[in-house]
């Protein structure tokens, strides 16, 4: 097992702000253990007599030989009593639901004891989200099809199909089996917590004053995201090839296409942002009238991943009479154009989403407006072109 550092309850201050009763309920099943650890628990009648001097040591080293579920209930509280996950446990479970009364004294750690005493697969539910939704670092992929599908939500057997699929990779990979995928649809995003096996662990321990060795497999969380305004998918997790099995397994078992959200890192939106207006400058194309800015999205991120999206008929226009400019800081998400072509009566609608999206109707105009691309600057040069992941690496996929 791992060596466990409790940031919470190794302070005997926060133990001790756990009802007595409701602490000794939560020991209880675990009275033999904590006898051979020199603690004996007292009666229900007497349970502000714990002996909290002789628990701390056991709470802060519980050793080898500690129960599992002791061990889930001890990390569970010290990981949900921070006040942002409190906000998370209330949201989800009232007071009422976990038999507090709301003119009470309860501390954070109090409520999540309680919480997981009663409500032990909602806490540990609400603890994959926080997980999830704590991400910060993601890598993007965009649908390729020219309509943004609506996600359905996977019925019991297809999620079961993903963590078929994804069990046999991490165990090709010695991870193990029992991957499991919890999923948190929001307003625009979809997440995706990924628990799985990671690589077999073995370390030196000290119980009950012999060195020994111990073994044990870490679990590991993953986070995806789709964007359904975007159709982006983003993706939080430790290696290159975790990602590309996440992009395909995705794609297959939620949108019938393993290349559903393609590979590559052709095209950047940052001439938008370096040169303005002039980004789309058409003087050196006989074929094309005039370019306009009509859509443009910036990913904001944060806590709840802010996306803003400017439309107007004529965006660069609007700035100027707005004396502004795009913003420096959010990533350019997407963009949408308006190319006016000589012989057409209709313009041309481009929409870039970078890295790897350009959606428009080629015809026999599709040369052209791949040149301009290309020569104002959004595809990016072949020297930097280089696609991010080699998918050979994942052939067993």
């Amino acid at each position: 097992m791992p060596t466990l550092r409790f940031t919470r309850l190794s302070k005997p201050e926060v133990v001790r702000s756990i009802d007595p009763i409701r602490l000794l309920t939560l020991l209880k099943p675990h009275a033999e253990f904590l006898r051979s650890r020199g603690l004996k628990l007292p009666t229900p009648s007497k349970a502000s007599w714990l002996d909290h001097q002789r628990l701390m040591p056991i709470l802060i080293s519980p050793g080898e030989k500690a129960p599992p579920d002791l061990l889930d209930a001890l990390s569970m509280i010290d990981q949900m009593s921070a006040p942002r996950a409190i906000d998370v446990v209330l949201d989800h479970l009232s007071m009422a639901d976990v038999q507090l009364t709301t003119n009470g004294n309860h501390s954070a750690a109090d409520i999540v004891t309680q919480a997981w005493l009663h409500h032990r697969e909602t806490l540990l539910r609400l603890h994959a989200l926080l997980k999830a939704t704590g991400a910060r670092s993601f890598d993007c992929f965009q649908t390729k099809q020219l309509e943004i599908p609506e996600f359905q939500m996977p019925t019991n057997k297809t999620l079961r199909h993903l963590e078929v699929d994804l069990d046999s990779w991490f165990e090709s990979r010695a991870r193990g089996r029992g991957t499991q995928v919890t999923i948190f649809p929001q307003e625009h995003e979809v997440f995706f917590s990924i628990r799985h096996g990671h690589l077999f662990r073995r370390e030196e321990c000290l119980d009950d004053g012999k060195f020994g060795m111990v073994g044990y497999r870490p679990v590991q969380s993953d986070t995806v995201i789709f964007d359904r305004r975007l159709g982006e998918l983003r993706i939080n997790a430790s290696t290159k090839k975790e990602k590309l099995l996440y992009r395909r397994l995705i794609g297959k078992h939620f949108f019938g296409d393993p290349e559903f959200f393609p590979l590559g890192d052709k095209y950047t939106l940052e001439a938008l942002r370096e040169y303005g207006e002039a980004a789309l400058s058409c003087g050196d194309f006989e074929e094309i009238r005039g370019v306009r800015l009509t859509e443009l999205s910036l990913f904001n991120g944060g806590v709840h991943n802010e996306v803003t999206i400017r439309k107007a008929t004529d965006l660069f226009g609007l700035f100027e009479l707005n004396q502004e400019d795009i913003p420096t800081e959010p990533r350019l998400a997407a963009a949408t154009m308006k190319i006016s072509l000589i012989g057409r009566r209709y313009e041309k609608t481009i929409t870039l989403r970078p890295p790897n999206v350009a959606i428009y109707r080629r015809g026999n105009d599709g040369g052209v407006l791949d040149a301009w691309l290309e020569q104002r600057g959004f595809v990016k040069s072949q020297k930097s072109n280089s696609v991010r992941y080699d998918e050979s690496a994942l052939a067993s996929a």
